[in-house]
């Protein structure tokens, strides 16, 4: 979000990197995107209020121990341009994000993750780019990502989290281009 409380998409990859025993989880990783509007930088996690992990166990998805990916991310909802959450949910919520402009610089510029990042209407009938992907390792050495995940996600007025992804789009679904 700009100053003049105008918003651009900025899409970003989070390089995950194991970082060194006792130090924090996300302190090796990176991330890329155009955050300041004027070419591609690379920066710290922590200096767009990211944060991000990897632990091992098991989940709803298996009951095998396996890795999950863990990433917050700060929000970004203005009441111009997120009025239906600023209004809270219809069942009686409230407005549980008034005003959370996500991780500001001190240009003014403020970076988060919108409340909606799915396309509207159903059914869509153009094209679409999902907005949560991940590249993960062919093997155990790394060396070979391959396209691994790929989801929408939802805010809800209540500060509930949607995510999900079609098993069998019916319509061209890509990641955002870098």
């Amino acid at each position: 979000m700009n100053k003049d409380g105008t918003e651009r998409a900025v899409p970003a990859t989070l390089q995950y990197q194991v970082p060194a025993a006792g130090v924090a989880p996300c302190s090796a990783s990176t991330i890329t995107g155009n955050f300041s509007g004027n070419g591609t930088q690379t920066v710290s996690p922590s200096k767009i209020g990211v944060n991000c992990a990897v632990t091992f166990g098991a989940s709803p998805t298996s009951p095998s121990s396996h890795a999950i990916f863990e990433v917050t991310v700060p929000m970004l909802i203005t009441p111009s341009n997120d009025p239906a959450i600023i209004a809270g949910s219809p069942i009686g919520f409230g407005d549980p994000f008034f005003g959370d402009f996500g991780f500001t610089f001190s240009s003014g510029k403020s970076i988060g993750i919108g409340p909606n990042a799915a396309p509207f209407g159903p059914p869509a009938t153009a094209s679409a780019s999902y907005a949560l992907c991940a590249n993960l390792p062919s093997n155990a050495s790394g060396n070979t990502l391959l396209p691994s995940i790929a989801a929408f996600y939802a805010i809800a007025g209540d500060g509930e989290v949607l995510v999900s992804a079609p098993l069998a789009p019916a319509i061209s679904i890509t990641c955002p281009a870098m």
